[in-house]
């Protein structure tokens, strides 16, 4: 339920771009002012997926301190009602949606953080069609899994599970043998695996594997053969890569990869996909704050996809428009959220075909719904890379 209406529209002012020496006042309206709801204690990460089978897209949080899942009913037209927790062993720590038993019905995938961290268990919450989830496997796991990603990694018809080890320097592969049965497999990794990406990089038709490793300043690739992964290939990635996202960048029909860093000062990464597997830095954005999160959508209907991060402890996240061609606006459009934003899903939330925001709080355990709009006003002239 939500505990705050305050919407005042969110007019984004701002963008003082110089252009041929002069600057250049740009007016957006680009979201809504963010309605706030109470999730369980401490959320961390949030997913979007139809849970209840009629038409509109729901929301799910995984939530550390409350050792829950929080589970909220899309209503179609942008608003959530609360549906109730799930009660989980251990903190939640990451959560992802998938169709894990081949049932045409979403369930949910959860890292579960022992207490004082001093283990981890992958559970499979499987959805039951109406909105309701039920624990139905629990695999557990010597190390402190942070990420999860869901991915047929050995292209046999049952999604299989890739966790990240952060502290062990390490990943986890749990293939699917029957539906909730799991074998695991380890992947040493460079220092401190964080965020994990599953998708086709080398574009052969099997599903491979990246993790960013806070420690290395490096992207680890395991790309998929038949009998397993190849070793890994370590990609330099700059200091202190904490998110990472697979998306196309450029309309070219290959996954290109954006780093969030956490460094001070911070900084985005966009690197261009060759289609084999390779990646080779194409721009680079500053940014002020370290950054948490980092995800890509179409956020002003140009057919171009764009950036969104997190900040650490800040109130917002920040939308940096594509203007083609690996070229960026550098100065990032904020959107307001509720106290301080930690992760974030994107999804159409209201049914209108744009995509709306969803951010969690972790310290005010909340959740905040921005609508997305159109953009009133074209991107800025071009800004030169800041490659180096």
């Amino acid at each position: 339920m939500s505990y705050t209406s305050k919407s005042v529209a969110l007019i984004v002012s701002l963008l003082a771009l110089l252009s041929a020496g002069t600057a250049l006042a740009v007016k957006w309206s680009l979201f809504g002012s963010p309605e706030v709801y109470a999730t369980g204690q401490a959320p961390l990460d949030v997913v979007i997926a139809d849970f209840n089978q009629d038409g509109y897209q729901d929301v799910a949080t995984a939530n550390r301190e409350g050792r829950s899942v929080s589970i909220f009913a899309g209503n179609g037209d942008g608003s959530l009602t609360d549906i109730g927790e799930i009660s989980i062993p251990g903190g939640g720590t990451s959560l992802a949606s998938g169709d894990m038993n081949i049932d045409g019905i979403p369930d949910l995938v959860v890292s579960s953080c022992h207490e004082h961290c001093d283990g981890s268990d992958i559970l499979i919450l499987t959805g039951q069609g109406d909105g309701q989830f039920f624990v139905t496997s629990q695999s557990t796991l010597a190390g402190v899994a942070y990420n999860v990603a869901i991915a047929d990694f050995n292209s046999d018809g049952l999604p299989d599970v890739a966790a990240s080890d952060y502290p062990n320097d390490r990943l986890y592969v749990l293939t699917q043998q029957t539906p909730g049965v799991f074998s695991v497999t380890e992947l040493p990794c460079a220092d401190k695996p964080i965020a994990l990406q599953a998708a086709d990089i080398n574009n052969d038709g099997r599903v491979d594997l990246l993790s960013s490793n806070h420690g290395a300043g490096s992207s680890s690739l395991y790309l998929s053969v038949e009998t397993g992964f190849e070793n890994r290939v370590d990609i330099p990635t700059g200091s202190l890569p904490y998110a990472i996202k697979l998306a196309d960048m450029n309309n070219d029909q290959i996954l290109d990869l954006l780093v969030a860093h956490s460094s001070e000062p911070a900084h985005i990464s966009i690197f261009r996909g060759q289609g084999d597997g390779n990646f080779e830095l194409a721009y680079k954005i500053p940014v002020d704050d370290r950054l948490v999160y980092i995800d890509s959508a179409d956020f002003n209907s140009d057919g171009l996809n764009d950036i969104i991060v997190t900040r650490n402890k800040r109130s917002y996240a920040s939308v940096y428009l594509n203007k083609g061609d690996f070229d960026f606006i550098r100065h990032g459009i904020p959107i307001q959220a509720h106290n301080n934003v930690y992760s974030l899903a994107v999804g159409d939330l209201d049914s209108d075909g744009l995509p709306d925001l969803v951010t969690v709080d972790y310290e005010a355990s909340s959740l905040s719904v921005s609508r997305g709009g159109k953009l009133d006003s074209p991107p800025a002239e071009r800004d030169p890379a800041l490659v180096q």
